[in-house]
């Protein structure tokens, strides 16, 4: 980061700002940057070390032109997003920027008409629980202060942001695990051949597939008998481990699949018993 002082184009909300420094422009996002700030002040380079949020230049000119078509817009999502952050430990600044871009665009799909469907929006909610809890609160706030009713699919992409803020991965690498997820719950259901409950199936599966990528695996007094008494639910149980990325011959599944294996059974005579 330069150490030349950066002066205020324009202050988003008290965390974030656009502001020039030397002869480029940035985004720059951190506790109070913004409070009291109006265009043209300064601020020492000091208050925004790893604060700096890189941002290229389409997307400046996008925040930019937000400014001035929806001057209520950058502020509202900024504000509900700090709110919404407030619950989730280390999420990063550049969330702000990345959500009031994605909000913006969203808003104007939906009003031209544009409804995009979150296809994985089940499993969006079973893997990443707090994120989508504060997703939700995020999107009412936005939602109220707009005049708009957004659909709650939007709460699913915006999860997905704010995981990826969280852990300082990729959208993408957030993307993939619900797809995974998403994968799983359907080879696990069409395995029982009953009308099982995917909520329930995806809650399950999505801490499994946390502790199996974490190395984790939680170990079970009684597998031995769980597997003569379930043999196909634990063989299947081990088939759904395994197709976890990650996942070695030599980890030691056993209990985690004795786990799974009961779970299954536990769902399909839920299943049977409302037949």
């Amino acid at each position: 980061m330069s150490e030349s002082p950066a002066r205020v184009i324009r202050a988003f909300n008290n965390n974030v700002v656009l502001a020039r420094v030397g002869d480029a422009e940035v985004v720059l996002a951190g506790k109070g940057i913004g409070f009291g700030k109006h265009p043209g002040d300064l601020i020492p380079s000091e208050a925004i070390q790893r604060q700096y949020v890189e941002a290229n230049a389409e997307r400046i000119q996008t925040l930019k032109a937000l400014a001035l078509r929806h001057p209520a817009l950058a502020e509202s999502v900024a504000n509900a997003v700090e709110k919404a952050a407030e619950g989730i430990a280390g999420v990063h600044p550049s969330v702000y920027v990345v959500l009031v871009d994605h909000l913006a665009f969203a808003i104007e799909r939906y009003r031209d008409g544009m409804y995009v469907p979150n296809e994985l929006l089940g499993e969006i909610q079973a893997g990443f629980p707090l994120e989508f809890a504060a997703a939700e609160r995020v999107l009412a706030d936005v939602s109220s202060k707009i005049g708009i009713d957004l659909p709650i699919d939007e709460a699913g992409y915006i999860a997905l942001h704010l995981n990826a803020a969280r852990t300082g991965a990729s959208v993408k690498r957030s993307v993939a695990m619900a797809n995974l997820l998403s994968k799983l719950v359907t080879a696990v259901a069409a395995h029982l051949g009953a009308e099982v409950s995917r909520p329930a199936i995806a809650s399950e599966l999505a801490r499994l597939i946390s502790r199996v990528e974490a190395k984790k695996f939680r170990r079970n007094a009684a597998t031995e008998a769980i597997r003569s008494a379930l043999p196909k639910e634990y063989a299947f149980a081990h088939t759904i481990i395994r197709k976890i990325p990650g996942t070695s011959v030599n980890d030691a599944v056993s209990g985690e699949a004795a786990f799974l294996a009961v779970a299954m059974h536990g769902w399909r005579m839920d299943a049977d018993a409302q037949d």
